[in-house]
């Protein structure tokens, strides 16, 4: 499962870079195997980094409490969407190299696909 939510967190994340934004809510859709669809977010510092992202849908995803329970979707959005150049004030700044090595992985996954290369992560 973990596999599966950090690569939509990949892809959600390699979107918004290409667009030039980042977001301030991460939002978890569930649905069950009884159709039961339940939907949690989180709203956070506005962000485009895949392992942030992750790191909140898996939290979102612990508190489902949805263990052991079989599962017929799980999505991944992101909402309130902000200019990537409208900075925020922020204690810890994100660094630019950061940036420059975001932007050259989503390069890469353009040019060779999405299994060419990953951002590390705990999972």
């Amino acid at each position: 499962m973990e596999k599966i939510l950090f690569k939509l967190a990949e892809n959600v994340c390699s979107t918004l870079r290409s667009e030039s934004l980042k977001a301030c809510t991460v939002q978890l859709k569930i649905r069950t195997s009884g159709f039961k669809t339940t939907t949690h977010r989180q709203t956070v510092e506005s962000t485009n980094y895949d392992p942030e992202i992750y790191g909140i849908a898996r939290q979102l995803l612990k508190n489902a409490h949805i263990s052991g329970i079989p599962l017929r979707l799980i999505g991944l959005g992101l909402t309130n969407l902000v200019a990537d150049g409208e900075k925020e004030l922020e204690l810890f700044p994100i660094s630019e190299k950061r940036e420059r090595v975001l932007k050259v992985v989503d390069r890469l996954r353009e040019k060779f696909g999405d299994d060419t290369i990953r951002i590390g992560s705990n999972y």
